[in-house]
């Protein structure tokens, strides 16, 4: 996982954030969501984070014989199932 740290005027910033917000350049670019935690849970997502490597994950995925499904497909196929999306 990469880190980022934070000078202090942006941490002031997002320590006053009790919900996510987007997080955009002042040209409007999109930058990223961040979404602040308490130091208990922020730990439970680190260690989590560890066991999901992107690129096994990628590798796990094209290696697979069997068909896959992408979002829309399987959205498609509850619907005819008569599935209600929340």
């Amino acid at each position: 996982m990469i880190r980022v740290v934070s000078d202090p005027s942006v941490l002031a910033t997002l320590s006053a954030i009790d919900e996510t917000v987007e997080i955009r350049s002042a040209d409007g670019r999109v930058i990223g969501y961040f979404s602040p935690v308490d130091p208990a849970t922020a730990q439970v997502y680190a260690e989590a984070a560890i066991h999901f490597d992107p690129v096994v994950i990628a590798n796990r995925v094209m290696k697979t014989a069997e068909k896959t499904f992408t979002t829309t497909e399987v959205l498609a196929r509850l619907k005819q199932l008569g599935c209600r999306s929340t």
